[in-house]
């Protein structure tokens, strides 16, 4: 028997190993070593005698025909082009380039483009000075992984202790 149940969880038994098997457990004389593994040979023969309480039903999805899907396509492409030449016939003919900064329009591009340089700089540093706690958060936490290796190893010899335990 201890031969057939290591070929059945190495799954290389065959159909009449595998009812050998199930015999075994359901007969009256089993051996103490092998008493763990009944209640799992049991719930296969529960499970045969199992009746379904009402008919299943095939349940198969709608099916759109293709001509639907195309007239559906040809439509919401339409919608989408009407769409966007009518945003395109209303739009401004605005060619000119100006931004308003502090409330006063500006047209130089060059002091815009400095202006927003500086500006963007400002918040790049605000940045980089607000990410400095997370980056010693990372610190620890990479300082704290070997740590988390340790219980994750302990919790693998409790579950070995726990299985090693039945018998």
């Amino acid at each position: 028997m201890n031969e057939l149940l290591e070929k059945y969880f190495s799954a290389a038994t065959t159909l009449e190993e595998e009812n050998e098997l199930k015999q075994y457990f359901a007969s009256k004389n089993i051996a103490k070593e092998h008493e763990p593994y009944r209640t799992l040979f049991v719930a296969f023969t529960d499970e045969l005698t199992e009746k379904a309480t009402e008919p299943l039903k095939k349940v198969v999805p709608k099916q759109r025909s293709i001509k639907r899907i195309w007239m559906n396509a040809f439509a919401y492409s339409g919608i989408a082009a009407t769409i966007l030449i009518a945003l395109w016939i209303q739009r401004p003919n605005q060619t000119e380039n100006y931004a308003v900064v502090a409330g006063n329009r500006i047209e130089d591009p060059e002091y815009v483009q400095e202006y927003t340089e500086k500006k963007l700089n400002k918040v790049n540093a605000i940045l980089h000075r607000s990410m400095r706690p997370t980056k010693s958060i990372e610190t620890v936490r990479q300082s704290l992984q070997p740590m988390q290796k340790i219980a994750e190893t302990r919790q693998r010899l409790e579950e070995i202790e726990n299985n090693i335990q039945f018998k």
